[in-house]
């Protein structure tokens, strides 16, 4: 039987074990275990990705914002008017 999860170190030092898994399993049972440690660090280098995903972030990056503007001026009636407008022709 081949089972996988992902768990994590707990700050006492032992292996967290999904219920789901940890049901399945005998008390005193051998088991062979591989680790492979996840990549946690969210500020990835955008040089380490594949070229498609940073082209994806840079358009992203340059998008026009949409929704409401931060500024409360730009939000008159005339304004949001002419945007619409321009957007629509």
């Amino acid at each position: 039987m081949e089972i996988e999860y992902i768990g994590e170190l707990l700050q006492d030092g032992h292996l967290s074990v999904d219920p789901a898994v940890k049901s399945k399993l005998k008390k005193g049972e051998k088991l062979k275990v591989k680790i492979d440690l996840l990549s946690t660090n969210k500020n990835k280098k955008t040089d380490e990705l594949d070229p498609a995903t940073q082209r994806i972030l840079d358009r992203i990056n340059n998008a026009k914002p949409i929704g409401a503007p931060d500024d409360p001026g730009m939000l008159s009636h005339s304004k949001l008017a002419e945007e619409r407008i321009d957007e629509k022709f």
